[in-house]
């Protein structure tokens, strides 16, 4: 689909590269495009750590951030991205779920079926 995440400063930019693929039975034409942010899927966070793509979806894993004491702490954080939204024509959000666990962990989270994370 062409898209790729793109970390700074706290967030998480998805960019469609430009790049896209037509098969016609025996070939492939590959089509050339400027690339572009994909603003229905931006996300803010601390310390996003781990992209995984699985079903269609995209799971962020933010790792918070560990402070000494509990005021410094941040949660982390896990995002769900659908990737037909984030590839489509429309504005509507990409994001279809967000989680806050309880304190910072460095982990990951795999999108499964049926919204389960």
């Amino acid at each position: 689909r062409g898209t790729a995440p793109s970390y700074a400063d706290g967030k998480v930019r998805f960019v469609h590269t430009g790049v896209s693929t037509d098969a016609h039975g025996d070939h492939v034409h590959i089509e050339k495009s400027p690339f572009s942010f994909r603003d229905n899927g931006l996300i803010t966070c601390a310390r996003p750590i781990h992209y995984v793509p699985s079903n269609n979806k995209i799971a962020i894993f933010c790792d918070g951030s560990f402070g000494t004491s509990m005021e410094e702490q941040i949660n982390s954080t896990i995002w769900v991205v659908d990737e037909e939204l984030l590839t489509a024509s429309v504005s509507a959000s990409a994001i279809v779920h967000s989680s806050t666990l309880q304190g910072s962990h460095h982990g990951v989270a795999i999108p499964l079926s049926n919204d389960h994370v």
